[in-house]
């Protein structure tokens, strides 16, 4: 996924010039983010659900087994890594892609 948002918004960077900001290069990040991370989990979803059960079963077992939780909350626990993770690494390499106050920064 870090490969994926860098590439992103380095490509997005080229592309746009000088009317690239740090909010337009944010937001296409946290999308290109975003949307790995629901591919992902629909990914994961059929796999668990339909391809492989005792994948889904072993692992309620081993991190769940004092609770009666269905495979719903790793869907969930998915859902929730990949977001986190998309906000923080886009807000990282928009440190490194931000136009600087110093113009001999500027690239």
């Amino acid at each position: 996924m870090a490969f994926g948002i860098y590439t992103v918004i380095k490509r997005y960077k080229l592309v746009s010039g000088n009317t690239f900001t740090y909010i337009d290069g944010f937001k296409t990040g946290v999308v290109t983010g975003f949307l790995a991370t629901f591919v992902f989990a629909l990914f994961m979803s059929i796999y668990m659900f339909h391809l492989d059960v005792e994948f889904k079963d072993t692992l309620l077992r081993e991190w769940f087994k004092d609770y009666d939780q269905g495979g719903g909350i790793l869907i969930f626990i998915i859902l929730i890594e990949g977001l986190s993770s998309t906000a923080i690494l886009s807000l990282t390499f928009m440190q490194i892609f931000k136009n600087s106050k110093n113009l001999s920064e500027n690239k």
